[in-house]
């Protein structure tokens, strides 16, 4: 009777709590901010700064974005002509032969 009291009165599984000890993110962006700062600075004066947390400006993020979209936009308008050149050519084969 052992093995089937197990099954029916099975635990339960714990909790996860976790609960942070302070945050401010405030102090947060302020800090990236300072860092973001410091590598500008060290940029203009010709040292060697590391481009993988470096974000130079909001405006060049936008610059790429933007160029991003339209390489997409182009691609999307090259596809949609080439579908509509086998269109034209599959009804001209199938007006051509009526």
């Amino acid at each position: 009777m052992g093995i089937f009291s197990s099954i029916y009165n099975a635990r339960k599984p714990r909790g996860f709590s976790y609960s942070p000890r302070y945050y401010n993110p405030e102090k947060e962006k302020r800090d990236e901010r300072i860092t973001r700062i410091m590598q500008e600075v060290k940029k203009e004066q010709g040292e060697e700064v590391s481009e993988i947390n470096y974000v130079p400006h909001i405006r060049g993020q936008f610059k790429a974005k933007k160029e991003a979209r339209s390489r997409i936009i182009h691609k999307r308008n090259v596809r949609i002509f080439l579908i509509f050149i086998i269109l034209l050519y599959f009804a001209y084969l199938f007006i051509t032969r009526i």
